[in-house]
């Protein structure tokens, strides 16, 4: 099940069932959406600000159901419940992306940057014309991305992107909300994956995955572009660790133990854990 917990009472807000089929959670991320229209809203939902971003919880379960929950009662936000896909697969990611298909994250961190740079612009054009104005702080107009001038609002959650084993899918979040199975963007992947993470490479977002078709077969260690969902990179990883003397297998059994041995930063380094418990670091560089 999934609670939410107001750690200032402490007070437990609410708690959810199991999702259909009772799978495990693989993720929970909280995320602003867009509202629903009033008749793709499930029965007895109504928003704080008729109009404003609805603050939301994303599920995703082990085998790739994704699910929108209003953060506030733990109900459904869309009428039709979770999202289900056809065939069943190993969801191994899930993140939710901006209406730009940047994700969140970087969204939100170049949002800030551009605006403090526009925000020193427009003090200098003040202070060369001597001009008197309203400060820029009590002004908050909002910008394209969603977010307001000044940074304060996170983008909105515009799509949602999932990796599984047998494939990689782009949802609108329209989709996710209304349970609806149709994509964006798809790409079934030859060889199956057994890790995936995101990472912002070279200025542009994408996918680090690791394929292996069956547990003695090497890993290949693939890049794939946000959104077009291009192979940019497919290389055995034995060749990424050429000169390092170490032979690096992930663990067999579960997803969950090849998490646990690999991870990467958002920028895109990959930490490996050998077998004798050193740590193996790799630069993703398309």
């Amino acid at each position: 099940c999934v609670c939410v917990v107001d750690l200032s009472q402490p007070a437990l807000l609410w708690c959810l069932a199991p999702l259909p089929q009772q799978q495990p959670i693989l993720s929970t991320q909280v995320v602003h959406i867009a509202p629903p229209a009033k008749k793709d809203r499930a029965s007895g939902m109504e928003l704080e600000e008729e109009g404003g971003a609805v603050a939301t919880l994303l599920l995703a379960t082990a085998d790739a159901c994704l699910a929108a929950l209003d953060l506030n009662t733990g109900a459904f936000i869309g009428r039709h419940g979770a999202l289900q896909p056809k065939n069943q697969s190993q969801a191994l990611t899930c993140h939710p992306l901006d209406a730009q298909h940047r994700l969140l994250w970087q969204a939100s961190a170049q949002g800030r940057c551009s605006q403090d740079a526009l925000a020193l612009a427009r003090a200098a054009n003040l202070a060369a014309t001597k001009r008197t104005a309203p400060p820029a702080s009590a002004r908050k107009p909002s910008s394209d991305d969603g977010s307001s001038e000044d940074g304060s609002r996170v983008p909105l959650a515009e799509y949602v992107l999932l990796t599984t084993d047998h494939y990689i899918r782009i949802y609108s979040m329209q989709a996710v909300v209304a349970g609806d199975r149709a994509v964006s963007a798809k790409l079934p992947t030859s060889t199956p994956l057994v890790w995936a993470a995101t990472l912002h490479v070279n200025g542009a977002p994408g996918v680090v995955a690791m394929a292996q078709a069956e547990a003695s077969d090497p890993v290949t260690l693939q890049v794939y572009s946000l959104p077009g969902l291009d192979l940019l990179a497919d290389m055995p990883l034995m060749a990424a660790l050429e000169g390092t003397h170490i032979e690096w297998q992930p663990p067999a059994g579960s997803v969950a133990k090849i998490a646990r041995a690999v991870t990467a930063s958002p920028l895109g380094h990959l930490l490996l854990l050998g077998p004798q418990a050193e740590l193996i670091q790799l630069a993703v560089t398309p």
